[in-house]
């Protein structure tokens, strides 16, 4: 091998395989993505780097190339294990784009994404490697990273880890500004990079340095709202399947009933809670006070406290796995908290916050004994009425429900008799049959219709009884776990759930009501530092659908159970699974479609002066001879030097000879077989 192409395959190889583990670090880093063999990932991608950066010094080493990753990829897909780790992928994604957005999570069960990330790596390493060993121009690889880096800008929460983002801009960096002389001279390209790499890497390193991720400051955050606010609303656009989407446009949040349908397991890690006692924690997320029959909306811009003074009993640490937009509140927090439509702010943008507990107060001696109480403040400072409105339609009839019951006693008598008929009204199951369009009225539906439901059926129901028997009521969504003193416990999206606040004017605070029914023979534990309802009758939470409408890039609890462990997967039918095969398929041969004609537009635009038509139409002559294995003529290559290197102006005619050639070459590409012309087509753009 010459010493110029030696120094072109080193240069390729270090350049290619740096922003191979740029672009995968960033994938990695920013979603969390669990990697089972990260050693043979980095050995695999530097010996596909060297395989490229030599196979490129041939003419068809390009071809060989594709055609060994064409055998991989067909070998890893036949065995099963690259799509359904794709699968996977894609699931993890959807999972985090779903807590910002609300969009519903793609179901897809895995443990790693080796494979797919070998793909990007791949994709990353082959397109950087055309680009310096072919002088080829930076717009595909340039495309290829910002594809694959794209993902972790979606939401605001994905940050890739500070090395994957040095490694990709200093790789682009050298990309973009070597390309214009590496598209004349390969060999003084390579002379440009190796001198650009060091102050490159120098300058991105003082942009990092002055720049510390922690002390960055978001300036944009109204246009971010609007943005996020916007995309909130895309599923009122498409019918979205998976349910939990509201189709409404309101911009408070919202949780919509009457899309309800089988809900999907979330495993995702959303915070960790540390404890000093054993016990059942109920972590409030926010609450939603209007009803209108088929959804709850959280009124923004109500305050309130949110707080009980006493002795400090227990302390609770919360550590988020992202910055959220509100604080989760255990019950019951000994500390002045403020409540802003329904949610304690988290303004200071903290991951770790404590709260000391109060104790119970001393109305824990009362008829009403073992429930939780949190607020204070009396109810002249609440406005208690909108916790009480009904919609009109639906008053009568659930008024005559409660009537029925016979209820008597304080409000804490009547709220457990209340949970116990709502407990008793229908079937625990996570695919419950979804409200008919003629229905107008949810809780109406499901207390005399509805024959399986879970957390958000539950507690929607026990809600809007509790106002039609005249106490106030909202409905509250959040996360409970099981705390094991002193240890820090994951909570996951297979604890979120669903329940129900009354107001009882004898304790002067909002007290938990768990109206879900338990499943046969399970238990439950006392609640740090309070009390619960009967362990007979209180349901551990999982996974829930969340409101559809999300504060940006927030995992705030969803509203719906996940499936049991024990519980078989829903599995999708082969006529689902085809049309999604299709979908894709379309949708991956109109990107390659639009690719090639943007590729041709750029390069055949005839505006500007004639030598520069001249140039433009002589790189695509280059281009089609190299395709053909051949030289283009030395006539066209002697008028490329006169319109670069003189005063010349060329003629007409001089430019038709450019045309002729390029109409004879094209006849003669598509003169090739069939397999050759699409590699000439989608990949070199050819014609």
């Amino acid at each position: 091998m010459k010493r110029e192409n030696l120094l072109n395959a080193l240069l390729s190889a270090l350049l290619a395989f740096g922003m191979a583990v740029g672009s995968v670090g960033a994938l990695v880093t920013a979603f969390g993505l669990p990697l089972a063999h990260v050693g043979w990932l980095i050995w695999g991608g530097l010996a596909f780097s060297l395989t490229c950066a030599a196979l490129f010094q041939w003419k068809r080493g390009g071809l060989l190339l594709l055609c060994l990753l064409a055998l991989g990829g067909g070998y890893l897909w036949h065995r099963g294990e690259l799509g359904a780790q794709c699968l996977y992928l894609v699931s993890r994604l959807t999972d985090i784009y779903d807590l910002a957005y609300g969009w519903g999570v793609f179901p897809a069960e895995g443990e790693f994404v080796d494979l797919p990330m070998l793909v990007v790596g791949i994709g990353v390493i082959f397109t950087v490697s055309r680009a310096l060993c072919r002088g080829s121009g930076a717009a595909l690889p340039v495309l290829t990273v910002v594809l694959f880096f794209a993902p972790c800008i979606v939401v605001t929460d994905t940050v890739p880890a500070l090395p994957c983002l040095f490694l990709l801009l200093a790789g682009l960096g050298v990309l973009v500004l070597t390309a214009g002389v590496r598209r004349e001279s390969v060999f003084q390209g390579d002379r440009l990079t190796a001198m650009l790499s060091l102050p490159l890497l120098l300058a991105a390193g003082a942009l990092f340095l002055l720049n510390p991720q922690e002390t960055y400051v978001n300036q944009s955050k109204e246009l971010q709202q609007a943005v996020m606010d916007w995309m909130a609303e895309l599923p009122s656009l498409v019918e979205n399947t998976a349910a939990g989407i509201s189709g409404k446009t309101d911009t408070s949040q919202q949780v919509n009933l009457s899309s309800l349908g089988r809900r999907i397991e979330r495993r995702n890690t959303v915070m960790e809670v540390t404890a000093q006692t054993d016990g059942i924690l109920y972590l409030r997320g926010r609450d939603y006070d209007s009803y209108d029959g088929s959804g709850w909306v959280s009124t923004r811009n109500r305050t309130e406290e949110f707080y009980y003074p006493g002795g400090t009993e227990d302390t609770v640490t919360i550590r988020t796995r992202n910055v959220e937009t509100l604080l989760y509140l255990p019950y019951y927090p000994n500390e002045d908290i403020r409540l802003v439509g329904g949610t304690a702010g988290n303004t200071d943008g903290l991951r770790e916050y404590t709260f000391s507990l109060s104790s119970l107060p001393d109305a824990v001696a009362r008829e009403d004994d073992g429930e939780i109480v949190a607020g204070v403040g009396s109810a002249e400072d609440l406005d208690l009425q909108r916790y009480l409105t009904l919609p009109i339609e639906a008053e009568a009839g659930l008024r005559a429900v409660v009537n029925s019951l016979d209820l008597v006693g304080s409000h804490g008598v009547k709220a457990e008799a209340i949970a116990s008929y709502v407990r008793n009204s229908a079937e625990y199951d996570l695919n419950p049959s979804r409200m008919p369009e003629d229905a107008t009225d949810f809780a109406c539906w499901f207390l005399k219709e509805g024959e399986q439901g879970y957390c958000v059926h539950f507690a929607t129901a026990a809600t809007v009884l509790l106002r039609a028997a005249g106490i106030p009521a909202r409905y509250v969504t959040g996360y409970m776990v099981t705390a094991k003193a002193g240890e820090t416990v994951k909570v996951t999206g297979e604890n979120a759930h669903a329940w129900a606040e009354y107001y009882d004017s004898a304790r002067d605070g909002w007290v938990v009501l768990e109206a879900t029914p338990a499943d046969e023979g399970e238990e439950t534990e006392t609640t740090a530092g309070t009390e619960v309802p009967e362990p007979s009758e209180t349901r551990p939470p999982e996974s829930q659908t969340r409101p559809t409408e999300q504060e940006p890039a927030s995992s705030e609890a969803p509203t719906a159970p996940t499936v049991p462990a024990e519980r078989e997967p829903i599995h999708l039918t082969w006529l689902g699974n085809l049309a999604k095969w299709l979908l894709a398929l379309a949708v991956l041969a109109a990107v390659l479609e639009a690719q090639r004609q943007l590729r041709l537009r750029l390069r055949r635009r005839s505006r500007g002066a004639p030598n520069a038509r001249a140039l433009a139409r002589w790189r695509e002559a280059a281009l089609l001879a190299r395709l053909l294995d051949t030289q283009p003529p030395q006539e066209l290559h002697k008028l490329a030097q006169k319109a670069k290197f003189s005063q010349h102006t060329l003629t007409r005619e001089e430019l038709s000879l450019f045309d002729n050639y390029l109409r004879t070459a094209r006849q003669e590409l598509k003169a090739k077989p069939w397999y050759v012309r699409l590699v000439h087509q989608y990949l070199f753009a050819a014609y």
